[in-house]
């Protein structure tokens, strides 16, 4: 899942004959704020039959607390009637989605798609949920590493860059020039330094009046 909530198909295992989803978007509200939570609470979420036949809980409400009862671990709660239109659209009778949570956040999820209807048994289950658990663990790993080194490579850059003004006394022109992928290393389309109120710029940048703005709200911060 994005910053917004929307969504995007990372990785894709299928047979030839289906329809690939490999790199499509889809909207935030497709996968409901309430549905998210649920996915976060737990770590696999069967559905063997899309098209089974619910049963009403009775009572609906505990006669001691008034209050509905909380399916969200029971393996044998129902699903919306939203969600399974939505994959009877897609031709689905059959899912098993397991949760990508990372520090306590809804990273994403593994959808498993059968067209047919189909029991996972507990054992299964049981593999499926120890390999979210995994995969969540390994992610938030692989994160930590990356975020280390990017901190590793931007504090090298920024010391070099530094110790360059002050022994080679180099215009700021000269060392925009020649900081070796600067802005790729930054992911950046363009820079901008203001030194004494002189601006020094290469690539994509606005103009000197939204820069001096924008210099001012950076100063204020």
């Amino acid at each position: 899942f994005r910053e917004d909530s929307s969504g995007q198909v990372l990785a894709e295992s299928k047979r030839d004959d289906l329809h690939a989803y490999l790199g499509l978007h889809y909207p935030a509200e497709d996968i409901p704020l309430p549905a998210r939570e649920i996915f976060r609470k737990i770590w696999v979420r069967p559905l063997p039959s899309v098209s089974y036949a619910q049963s009403e809980i009775v009572p609906l409400l505990n006669p001691l607390t008034s209050a509905p009862l909380d399916m969200t671990y029971a393996f044998l709660r129902g699903a919306s009637v939203m969600y399974t239109d939505y994959l009877k659209n897609m031709g689905v009778q059959m899912t098993l989605t397991l949760s990508i949570v990372v520090e306590g956040h809804l990273w994403g999820l593994i959808a498993c798609h059968h067209y047919a209807p189909k029991l996972v048994p507990w054992p299964l289950r049981a593999v499926c949920e120890l390999l979210a658990q995994v995969a969540s663990l390994q992610l938030r790993a692989v994160e930590n590493r990356e975020h280390a080194r990017y901190r590793e490579q931007m504090s090298a850059s920024t010391h070099a860059l530094v110790e360059r003004m002050l022994t080679e006394g180099n215009e700021i022109n000269e060392l925009l020039d020649e900081a070796p992928g600067l802005a790729a290393f930054l992911e950046v389309d363009g820079m901008a330094l203001l030194e004494q109120g002189k601006w020094h710029t290469r690539g994509t940048v606005p103009n000197e009046s939204m820069l001096h703005s924008l210099a001012e709200w950076v100063n204020q911060t």
